[in-house]
């Protein structure tokens, strides 16, 4: 799932074909929709096969593989379930890439306060025999820590499919298209303009009411939050919004996220006072953070949007263990041994019932502790421009939480 970088999501865009009934825009944004549950087991393992929910599959052949404690909930250090595995290598590259988001569903869990409650990993297998090539995997094994062990496939297997997951689903891609609304030429000159001064000065700052879209019809809307369901409306069943390099489609103009990323551009050279009206906020990506492994930029990757919560459902999470297991005895039993597996198994039945009645007595007073669901807006990934971090390597996460 990749774009081209030097495309803008919202700079620039193309007439669709002269077939279409449509004047539509077409973006540099692909989006991932859910295409139905997988069944296959060979599918289940290919880290190419890109996927909603279901237990992470890694690339064959990497040295350092995830500790389950990768995975775990900072926040009320429990595990976490996969939301997303994408198979996502970066243009000019032929390195195997995979991109891995994980997410808490417990109550206590979610908003500000669940801090690292979210999280994103890359994983990327080198291919090739250049000499950068080979300097990154000299730096890939370098960069080994305690907790990834060198483990073979077959065990890193078999601690993985001991996790909770969600139902596994495919992923479709498809590029993203806009409804062209009726403006005015002076209006998309402006737009032109804009973006044309953008491109000049090498950076990627845009306005992010660019695009006139379909009004969602809800009144008193915070209008960043009209924008992104009028944008969202366009293809109603996308769980998933790709554009490496590109731009977030920001979710409130109040959140935190929006408030770091997001700024009030100057005047242009030569205005003098005000001008009327509120100005609004440009996304600035000179203010995401940088990488903390190599100190390079980090680019705006992948966002979730809120229709993965309704693919994605607590009451669907599986275990890969039964609490209770069941078996039975190929040998004929005597009376006595008969009556006293009779005793044994009621006792046991006692016991699980009061334990059953302990746990929910602990849960009703621990409400953190209970998976109620998640009850984000986006959730945005910022990965390294450099691909620093190798085999198995932790990516910047922004979160706009549901208010």
């Amino acid at each position: 799932m990749t774009s081209d970088p030097n495309h803008s999501d919202e700079d620039s865009w193309s007439e669709s074909s002269a077939s279409s009934s449509r004047s539509d825009i077409a973006t540099s944004t692909m989006l991932g929709l859910p295409d139905g549950l997988i069944t296959l087991p060979s599918d289940l393992s290919d880290p190419q096969v890109s996927h909603l929910g279901g237990r992470p599959s890694f690339l064959t052949g990497i040295k350092s593989v995830p500790n389950l404690k990768e995975a775990s909930c900072p926040s009320c250090e429990q595990g976490m379930e996969l939301l997303v595995q994408l198979y996502a290598p970066l243009e000019g590259t032929e390195d195997d890439r995979v991109v891995y988001v994980f997410g808490c569903a417990r109550g206590g869990c979610q908003g500000e306060g669940g801090k690292g409650s979210v999280r994103a990993f890359t994983s990327v297998k080198r291919s090739g025999s250049s000499s950068t090539t080979q300097k990154l995997e000299e730096i890939d094994q370098a960069r080994v820590k305690v907790g990834q062990l060198q483990l073979s496939d077959k065990t890193v297997d078999s601690a993985w499919t001991e996790t909770s997951a969600y139902p596994a689903q495919y992923l479709e891609t498809e590029t993203e298209y806009l409804t062209k609304t009726k403006s005015s030429k002076a209006a998309e000159q402006t737009s032109l303009d804009a973006a044309s001064a953008a491109a000049s000065s090498g950076k990627k700052i845009v306005d992010e009411f660019d695009f006139t879209l379909k009004e969602s019809g809800i009144p008193g809307l915070d209008e960043t939050l009209e924008r992104f369901l009028g944008r969202l409306n366009e293809e109603p069943e996308q769980v998933v919004r790709y554009d490496f390099g590109g731009n977030p489609l920001a979710y409130s103009s109040t959140s935190k996220l929006h408030q770091l990323l997001y700024q009030t551009p100057p005047l242009p050279t030569g205005t003098l006072g005000s001008t009327s009206g509120p100005k609004r906020k440009v996304f600035d990506p000179t203010r995401i953070p940088r990488c903390d492994r190599c100190g390079a930029d980090r680019a705006f990757e992948l966002q979730l949007t809120p229709g993965l919560l309704t693919i994605l459902r607590v009451q669907e999470i599986t275990n890969s263990s039964s609490l209770f297991p069941t078996g039975g005895e190929s040998i004929e039993k005597s009376d006595t041994d008969k009556k006293n597996e009779t005793d044994a198994t009621e006792k046991e039945e006692e016991e699980a019932r009061r334990r059953q009645a302990e746990v929910h007595k602990v849960l009703e007073k621990k409400d953190r502790e209970v998976k109620t669901g998640m009850e984000w807006g986006t959730i945005c990934v910022f990965s390294c421009v450099d691909g620093c971090g190798g085999e198995w390597g932790q990516e910047w996460v922004g979160v706009e939480w549901e208010e």
